[in-house]
């Protein structure tokens, strides 16, 4: 009988070469999708915060138009009562304190040489007087201040007389209203008004024919009551670590102030001022540092967060908000409304 070979069946299983190789591809491919899924997941992260942060500004949006809607906004001006040197911080008496916030920004002589912001931190409204200030805020530097110059609350921003051609100096900023470009005076970071008040705490707004004006401070409606909107730098964002130009400029060298919207209401008659200060939304809105109110989407036309037309009883709010990222990267949106106040200006 002749010998037969026997022919070998295939052996089962893999070799250890080819287990090795079967292990990496399996690895690699679960880590590409555990990447992915993180992905994913970051990003669903990112949007749920950002959709909760714009959420709560539109609610607070919806807060002063309603606190608004019934309103009447102002102007703060004084006049200095004496020399105000540049060495000047104890304070610096004018001749009214009306309309100004309990705390905030002064504005003298913009447009000139001697231009100056002055940060003060209270009112003595019996003595005329602002106290403890902060001389060249905003990066500016401290300047002489003669008796008699006009004094203004850099928070608010309002259109100058001359709207066809206004020389340089005489204005701060050009904005995009729905009329086309309205030249203004001011950082346009605050609003300043009262509303209807019945100390009584009814809905008697009315004494005599007239409107009683007023605010509530601490749950409490006074007629020596004022409130004010305004803005509060809290943090900040570098244009570099957002990885995006903001402001299209075309560099990422900018820093951003970040900040919220506060509403105060204030005592504007007796010292001590009692008050009540709260915050309107998350600090997520955007203002360019040392630059307040200026432009923000790149359009040739300054942004300022509140500006505020008396003639008309308009008052347009532009927030840019930091909200949130997408993709590693800062999204920066733009919400705006447009509110008309039924009291227009304070008289």
């Amino acid at each position: 009988m002749p010998y037969r070979t026997r022919r070998r069946t295939p052996r089962a299983g893999f070799t250890l070469v080819e287990l090795t190789i079967s292990l990496a591809v399996t690895s690699l491919i679960l880590a590409t999708v555990a990447i992915s899924m993180s992905r994913e997941a970051r990003g669903l992260s990112e949007m749920a915060n950002r959709d909760a942060e714009e959420q709560r500004v539109s609610e607070m949006l919806g807060r002063i138009e309603n606190t608004l809607r019934f309103a009447s906004g102002a102007n703060p001006q004084a006049f200095l009562s004496g020399n105000l040197s540049a060495g000047q911080t104890a304070g610096m008496n004018v001749d009214t304190t009306l309309g100004f916030p309990a705390f905030g920004v002064l504005l003298l002589e913009p447009g000139t040489g001697a231009e100056e912001r002055i940060a003060y931190d209270r009112i003595n409204p019996v003595a005329q007087r602002f106290e403890e200030l902060d001389r060249g805020a905003q990066c500016g530097s401290a300047s002489l201040h003669p008796k008699n110059q006009i004094v203004r609350w850099a928070g608010m921003a309002t259109p100058i007389e001359n709207q066809l051609n206004p020389p340089p100096g005489t204005f701060d900023g050009l904005c995009l209203e729905p009329t086309g470009g309205v030249f203004f005076r001011g950082d346009g970071t605050g609003f300043s008004f009262r509303v209807p008040t019945d100390p009584g705490g009814g809905e008697d707004f009315l004494e005599n024919g007239a409107v009683r004006w007023g605010a509530t401070i601490d749950g409490q409606p006074t007629l020596d009551g004022w409130s004010a909107l305004y803005y509060q730098e809290v943090g900040e964002l570098l244009k570099a670590q957002a990885g995006a130009d903001l402001n299209g400029d075309g560099d990422r060298i900018d820093i951003f102030d970040l900040g919220r919207i506060r509403m105060i209401s204030w005592n504007a008659f007796a010292a001590g001022q009692e008050m009540t200060d709260v915050a309107m939304c998350p600090p997520i809105v955007l203002q360019e540092r040392c630059n307040w109110g200026s432009d923000l989407d790149g359009d040739g036309f300054d942004d300022p967060l509140f500006m505020w037309e008396p003639e008309t009883g308009c008052l347009h709010v532009r927030l840019f908000l930091a909200a949130g990222t997408v993709n590693g990267r800062q999204s920066v949106r733009e919400i705006e409304s447009i509110l008309y106040l039924r009291n227009g200006a304070l008289e």
